[in-house]
């Protein structure tokens, strides 16, 4: 069986501002000290917020503006954590 995700293109120039369910896939999710590292990064970050994220078995989701994606993404090398994607899942 394939495992098939609709997703959204995100054109930076055009897309910055748009409101975008992002998830980004973790690699390690299985261990609890990355679940809570997670939880540790989203609940000190400026950009992210436990209120409108979505915590899950690979990853997590958030609502965000498309141009904070490379601020998420820093934020996430920085604390060591592993992304192994970045998407807006097309609803």
């Amino acid at each position: 069986m394939n495992n098939v995700l609709l997703i959204n293109r995100i054109i930076p120039t055009i897309d910055d501002d748009r409101i975008c369910n992002i998830t980004f896939v973790i690699a390690d999710m299985h261990l609890q000290e990355v679940h809570d590292k997670i939880i540790k990064v989203i609940d000190s970050s400026e950009y992210m917020d436990l209120n409108n994220t979505e915590i899950n078995y690979n990853g997590f989701t958030t609502k965000q503006k498309a141009k904070l994606i490379p601020e998420i993404m820093k934020l996430l090398v920085e604390n060591n954590l592993k992304v192994y994607g970045v998407y807006d899942l097309y609803s």
